[in-house]
């Protein structure tokens, strides 16, 4: 149990991590583990990797949910060399800024943890023309960490947090 800031009338809530595969459009869970506060996110990344290997199957790419943007995992990925995609968390004044504009387009980004951790990453954003959807008009430019995404078509791998993911990819 997980006790946090008062959303829609609770402050205690039960958090997950699972692990997912797509394959040829067909999304299936291996795996799903309670939340445990003396855990980082590295440490269910470390523990779901193994089990990809254990099982015997190869990462194309690692897609990821918000709740993994961080330093800590972008250096853990990195230094494993794993293909992933990942949203931007629009926090902060330099990605706001560099999540403003009217054409899709590729930049760098060093991310700094409070800590005063650095990674550099390599963002892809795409731009999408809203007509009027939830209310709103205009671009809305969705930014995503990427890493070596050659070869989409088949196996994905997909850990979120919570169990719904924010964006996925299908291969």
């Amino acid at each position: 149990m997980i006790r946090s800031q008062a959303k829609k009338s609770t402050n205690s809530f039960y958090s997950y991590v699972s692990l997912s595969i797509i394959n040829k459009n067909e999304r299936y869970t291996l795996a799903v583990l309670p939340v445990e506060r003396n855990k980082t996110k590295v440490d269910y990344l470390t523990y779901f990797i193994d089990l990809i290997e254990e099982l015997d199957f190869n990462i194309k790419v690692l897609c990821l949910d918000r709740e993994f943007y961080s330093v800590d995992v972008f250096e853990f990925l990195q230094d494993k060399e794993i293909s992933h995609i990942t949203p931007v968390v629009k926090k902060g004044k330099a990605i706001k800024q560099l999540l403003n504009g009217r054409k899709a387009r590729s930049a760098e980004y060093v991310m700094k943890s409070a800590q005063k951790q650095e990674v550099q990453l390599d963002i892809v954003i795409d731009v999408k023309y809203m007509k009027g959807k939830r209310g709103k008009y205009g671009c809305e430019n969705l930014g995503f960490v990427v890493m070596e995404l050659s070869g989409l078509q088949g196996r994905l791998v997909m850990f979120t947090e919570g169990g719904f993911p924010s964006n996925h990819l299908t291969g």
